[in-house]
Formats: structure tokens, sequence, C-alpha cells
């Protein structure tokens, strides 16, 4: 009698373990992007957060921010003269400002409390529906009695 040896594995092994790898696969890529959002929204979190800084360290002895101005793309073009926004937020040709959902993002005066330019808005274009309401907090520079205002415009498409 002739003995023959077989190596390998069966094809129902090896669809078991495709199977095994399919399912810890999907449950990773879950994982990944639930940290993909969550580092978004720290990221934009600290932006706005150094943003806000930023200006008033910037104009802590002014009495307006009337040399930002009222135009969005002016007031932001200064805004980044004065090194307000985090260098990684500006894109290379040196007047788009750009947050981590690539949404837009300016800076400018308004009028407040009866001061013209008395308060400045960051607006921060692009954030999903459901993050845009970890940032509507007001905040107050209460030392100057100037206020500041963050603008979200949450937009429907997410990434």
């Amino acid at each position: 009698m002739i003995k023959i040896e077989e190596f390998g594995r069966s094809m129902v092994e090896m669809l078991g373990v495709l199977a095994i790898i399919g399912v810890l696969s999907a449950a990773g890529l879950a994982g990944y992007s639930k940290a993909v959002k969550k580092n978004k929204l720290n990221k934009a979190t600290e932006q706005i957060s150094m943003i806000i800084s930023n200006l008033t360290n910037n104009f802590i002895n002014q009495e307006d921010y009337s040399a930002l101005g009222k135009d969005k793309e002016v007031a932001t073009t200064r805004a980044i003269a004065l090194k307000v926004f985090p260098p990684e937020m500006i894109q290379e040709d040196g007047v788009t400002v750009l947050n981590p959902y690539k949404g837009r993002v300016y800076v400018y005066s308004v009028d407040y409390g009866g001061v013209e330019d008395g308060a400045f808005n960051i607006d921060y274009e692009g954030l999903p529906s459901e993050v845009a309401i970890s940032f509507a907090i007001p905040q107050t520079n209460v030392e100057n009695q100037m206020m500041m205002n963050v603008n979200i415009n949450p937009e429907s498409s997410e990434e």
C-alpha cells in the first residue's frame, strides 16, 4: 500500500480564517474611524482656543478690534500676519486658512455693545452637524469689556 501525504490546508479551513480576518478588520476600521473623528474634534477645539487666545493677547491693550477690519478676507489676512492662527491651518497660498474638516476659517471685527469693532467673530466652516453643538459656548473677554463670537457653519456632508 502506498501512503500519500498531503500538505496544506483545506478550503474550509482557509474560508474560516478569512472570515475571522474579515470580522477583525471590520471592527478595527470602526475603531479607527472613531479615533479619526475624535482627533479632528480635539484638533478643532485646540485651534479655536488658540485663535481666541492669540486674538485677545494681540488686542489686550487696544480699545477695540478695528485693526482687524470687518471685511472677512482682509481681516483674516491681517490675522495671519499677526500670527493668530496655528501654522498648520495656513495653506501654501498664505491667505487661506483651513480647519481639520477642510472648511474655511475667517476672523474679523464686528460691532458690539454700542462699540464699533468692539468684538471679533471667528467663522469656522465645515463642521459636521453633530460636532457643531460642542462649540456653542460664548466666551467673553471681561477685562476689556469686549465680546467674541465663534460662528459655526455646519456642513451637511462629512468626510
